[in-house]
């Protein structure tokens, strides 16, 4: 898998997957902190699928594929190839850090970063 991870700092953030054979999904990593603190599993920060693994034509299965990520207050809308795949709204996170990543054995070059900050406190 790979993509982008946004909004994330210590305490966790968003990521958006793309994966073979046209599959992506969408988590959040890490805890919420509320009146019972940190939710921790084992030790480790909680993972929790938003939007579990979909499949969509959009999706490149070789060749190149621009991911685009967008946040709107609690709503984070996610895009493949100028396509929105889909959008969900969660608090968890409102502000954080971009991040590109690639995990497995998979071979990605990532290039003509954008980050366009439209946060207004």
């Amino acid at each position: 898998s790979y993509g982008v991870s946004v909004r994330t700092g210590r305490l966790g953030g968003y990521v958006f997957s793309l994966y073979p054979g046209q599959v992506y999904a969408v988590g959040r990593w890490g805890g919420i902190i509320g009146t019972r603190g940190l939710n921790q599993v084992g030790g480790s920060l909680a993972y929790t699928y938003l939007v579990r693994q979909r499949e969509s034509i959009v999706i490149a299965s070789s060749g190149i594929n621009e991911i685009q990520v967008k946040t709107e207050g609690a709503k984070l809308l996610f895009y493949v190839n100028g396509e929105l795949l889909v959008d969900v709204v969660d608090e968890s996170f409102d502000r954080g850090k971009v991040g590109l990543f690639v995990g497995g054995n998979e071979r990605v070059a990532f290039d003509n970063l954008i980050i366009v900050n439209t946060y207004e406190p």
